[in-house]
């Protein structure tokens, strides 16, 4: 359940227009593993908690990804687990 909570539940949400070069340097200068792109959405989540909004924002820069927003998520569990079952987002 902790291992649930603590990849799903509680993300960052990169919003980007780059979204391909964002994720190359999640990958290979964050060396961030758990993260899924939306391109439907040009956002990021990522779930790794090891990054701060602060390592990412550093890491754009320098590679010169503009950022529109980065933003904490927080996702009841209750919602994560209906998300699986119905298999996509949920709507309140």
């Amino acid at each position: 359940m902790d291992e649930i909570r603590s990849t799903h539940a509680n993300h960052m949400e990169l919003v980007v227009a780059d979204y391909p070069k964002a994720a190359f340097v999640l990958e290979n200068e964050l060396k961030a593993l758990n993260f899924q792109v939306k391109e439907d959405r040009g956002a990021i989540h990522i779930y790794d908690d090891q990054l701060t909004q602060n390592d990412v924002i550093q890491a754009m820069v320098r590679s010169q990804v503009k950022i529109g927003a980065l933003n904490d998520k927080k996702q009841p569990l209750e919602d994560y687990f209906l998300q699986l079952i119905e298999g996509g987002d949920s709507h309140a």
